[in-house]
């Protein structure tokens, strides 16, 4: 047999591939794969896990659009029943209400002109 320049070779002459090379093919291909299917396995998990939070963020929010509802229906119908007490008792006491009336509007009054009348210290 004639010596070949390659020392893998067929008997063309043709250089053939190592074992060595053959293995670490078939290794690069197995850590493909080793590597390639805890990514699926993760991206599969994220899927579900988003596929089985969205009914549970509508609802979420359903909820949430209902507790709005009911607090701002709660704050009027608190604010009508204080307009009727308030109304009630205008009614009822017409000089007492004149009169707190004033001494509230005296007594800002007062503050305002010695806010305004205070002189800058320096």
């Amino acid at each position: 047999m004639s010596a070949s320049p390659f020392p893998h070779s067929d008997r063309t002459g043709a250089p053939q591939a190592s074992l060595g090379q053959n293995v670490s093919k078939a290794a690069d291909g197995a850590d493909h794969r080793s590597v390639q299917a805890p990514i699926d396995a993760v991206a599969s998990g994220v899927g579900q896990v988003r596929a089985n939070a969205m009914p549970a963020l509508q609802e979420l929010a359903v909820g949430a659009g209902h507790l709005a509802r009911d607090g701002a229906y709660a704050v009027r119908e608190r604010a009508l029943r204080l307009r009727a007490v308030s109304s009630d008792y205008v009614r009822g006491h017409p000089l007492q209400t004149v009169m707190i009336a004033a001494g509230v509007g005296a007594a800002l009054a007062l503050l305002l002109s010695m806010l305004t009348q205070r002189t800058p210290t320096r």
